[in-house]
């Protein structure tokens, strides 16, 4: 997608939701097409994440999760029913790496996505702005 259609998709809490790109840089269009549209941008990368517990590791570590974060499902579900961009339009979060750790991790991205899908619905009933991106 070129970055018109990103700020496209980024303009409208309707479109919460989750999408796949391929390799995301930190010059990537669809983080100009977020900053454009006000929306606060984060990275998580997934790189030598190894199973669930580095996958949750590495989520707390990008997203500043708060101390008592349970290193569980439910509780990555509640940390990101909390975190819509509240100094910003909403939030953008990129996950670099996703497709190589699903591969390795079939599972645990299942269950990840699952989360997400449902995150976003929660920002898009909350008229919010939410997208979570699933790099290569």
């Amino acid at each position: 997608m070129k970055q018109a259609a990103w700020e496209e998709l980024f303009g409208s809490p309707l479109h919460s939701g989750v999408y796949r790109a391929g390799v995301v840089r930190s010059n990537s269009i669809i983080i100009k097409a977020a900053l454009v549209r006000n929306l606060e941008v984060a990275r998580v990368d997934l790189k030598n994440a190894h199973g669930k517990e580095g996958f949750l590791k590495k989520v707390a570590a990008s997203l500043n999760f708060p101390g008592y974060f349970g290193m569980n499902w439910d509780a990555l579900a509640d940390c990101l029913n909390e975190i819509s961009g509240k100094n910003a339009g909403g939030r953008v979060i990129i996950f670099t790496g996703f497709g190589k750790f699903a591969a390795g991790y079939a599972s645990e991205s299942r269950m990840a996505e699952k989360i997400f899908r449902r995150t976003a619905g929660f920002w898009k009933e909350e008229n919010r702005r939410f997208y979570i991106i699933l790099g290569t």
